[in-house]
């Protein structure tokens, strides 16, 4: 069993500059933003007026 700390998660800015995005766990493991099968994370909105899009993508 691993235990996760906040220091294992990776942290990226929105490309919208609205939020940020922290990652949690993504499959397979050390896949890209652009290809993954499942990805799992948290969002801090950092505008007011910035659009949140809440997405469930299973691929295969």
């Amino acid at each position: 069993m691993r235990k996760w700390t906040t220091k294992d998660y990776r942290t990226m800015p929105w490309k919208n500059g609205g939020g940020s995005t922290t990652e949690l766990a993504i499959f397979p493991e050390g896949a890209s933003i652009d290809h993954f099968f499942w990805r799992l994370s948290t969002a801090s909105v950092a505008q007011p007026s910035a659009k949140i899009v809440c997405a469930i993508f299973f691929f295969g």
